[in-house]
């Protein structure tokens, strides 16, 4: 079978404003592989009969909020693309019109006061995704918060925390059996010192920040580290003279220090 195909994207979205220091928009996107009448004929396989359109559906809405803003935002992918999730336009794992993935994020910036403001960002992830050809079913379902307050200390510099979370879980079925279920949790604690023209402003750049992170990987299944802190051991049948891999173990730590310097601009 080919291992890519092109895909015609069909976009439209309408924007306004449903009252004073607010606004919106909607929008439909439709996601479609590129058919032809002997399409991979050579190959004998027949594109549109394995893979259908995808269907990709927004919605927005932003408003002012203690002298910033705040979005939130609605996604809802439909068909074929649903496993690809925020990256909707590719055909990742589904196979079937009735995958769907559900996406529900806000995120903002707000000032508290003159000195001490805030970035924030959640997200909320409902997903089925269902390959028909081997009948394979994943429910999932994520959360991430993310909270980043800064505090002004002079005119260009300023202390920065950030901390999050990340908790995923999911059931997988083939053939209609309880297959198997994976749970993820993960948090990260930030300490940082940015250097920039207006420490004021959440979004002065350029910045230089030095920075120390504390991460922990909890209930984490089958994760060991970032960089590899982990080990991998693979046992080997012997009657198959190591042909097959019978077993693996893994360890490691669940938790992590690291420190760094960051230098970040934008154009």
């Amino acid at each position: 079978k080919p291992s890519r195909t092109a895909t015609n994207m069909f976009d439209v979205e309408y924007g306004f404003a449903p009252f004073d220091s607010s606004w919106a928009s909607v929008g439909y996107t439709l996601v479609a592989p590129q058919r032809y009448a002997s399409e991979y004929s050579n190959y004998g396989y027949k594109l549109k009969e394995e893979v259908g359109n995808g269907h990709l559906f927004t919605a927005v809405l932003g408003e002012s909020l203690l002298g910033g803003w705040n979005n939130t935002v609605v996604r809802y992918v439909k068909g074929s693309t649903a496993g690809a999730g925020l990256w909707s336009h590719t055909y990742t794992g589904s196979k079937d019109s009735s995958s769907y993935n559900i996406d529900i994020i806000d995120f903002g910036a707000v000032n508290f006061t003159e000195n001490f403001n805030m970035l924030y960002h959640t997200w909320f992830n409902f997903s089925k995704v269902k390959n028909s050809l081997n009948n394979k079913e994943t429910h999932g379902r994520d959360f991430q918060l993310v909270l980043r307050p800064q505090y002004k200390l002079t005119k260009m510099t300023r202390l920065i925390l950030e901390a999050g979370m990340f908790t995923s879980s999911s059931d997988t079925t083939v053939f209609g059996d309880e297959s198997e279920r994976g749970n993820t949790q993960q948090q990260k604690l930030t300490l940082a010192y940015g250097i920039t023209p207006d420490a004021g402003n959440a979004w002065s750049r350029p910045e230089i920040r030095f920075f120390a992170t504390y991460k922990h990987y909890g209930h984490n299944e089958g994760r060991t580290g970032t960089y590899g802190n982990g080990f991998t051991v693979n046992l080997m049948d012997k009657a198959t003279a190591g042909a097959s891999t019978v077993d693996s173990l893994s360890d490691g730590r669940k938790t992590e220090f690291y420190f760094g310097v960051q230098a970040e601009s934008w154009f």
